[in-house]
């Protein structure tokens, strides 16, 4: 029963339009005002950091944080509010590896593209989140 449950989703969502579909594709709920991003891998923070900006969400830098999981994994988890009329939009870049000497050069390259350092986290590597304006 379960597995032809999932079949019958899987496939109505290829009868959907695109459109639709693009919408289901996404975790995130953008209706929100505030959206909690909690995610064990640092290409998929970055992946929902980019989606919630384009939505109007800006990063709470005080909220980042890590937590322990069950098994030795560590959690990476931020808050990101959608402030009301808010006309400035902002892009976000995520730096992340365990030398300091590399993570320094990528801060200068990032800096010098206008990214400013918002947050802060190791976890065995040391992850930077950045932060710049951009037009609309």
């Amino acid at each position: 029963m379960k597995r032809s449950l999932a079949l019958t989703v899987g496939f109505l969502f290829l009868l959907m339009p695109p459109a639709l579909q693009a919408q289901k594709k996404s975790k995130l709920d953008l209706s929100l005002r505030y959206l909690l991003l909690a995610t064990k891998k640092t290409s998929t923070m970055q992946k929902e950091m980019r989606e919630a900006a384009d939505q109007g969400f800006r990063l709470l830098p005080s909220t980042l944080i890590q937590k322990k999981q069950m098994f030795g994994r560590i959690e990476i988890v931020m808050i990101m509010e959608k402030a009301p009329g808010g006309e400035t939009r902002y892009q976000y870049l995520l730096l992340a590896t365990t030398r300091t000497s590399t993570l320094q050069k990528e801060m200068r390259e990032a800096t010098e593209q206008g990214y400013e350092v918002v947050g802060m986290v190791s976890r065995g590597e040391h992850i930077v989140i950045l932060e710049k304006a951009v037009a609309q």
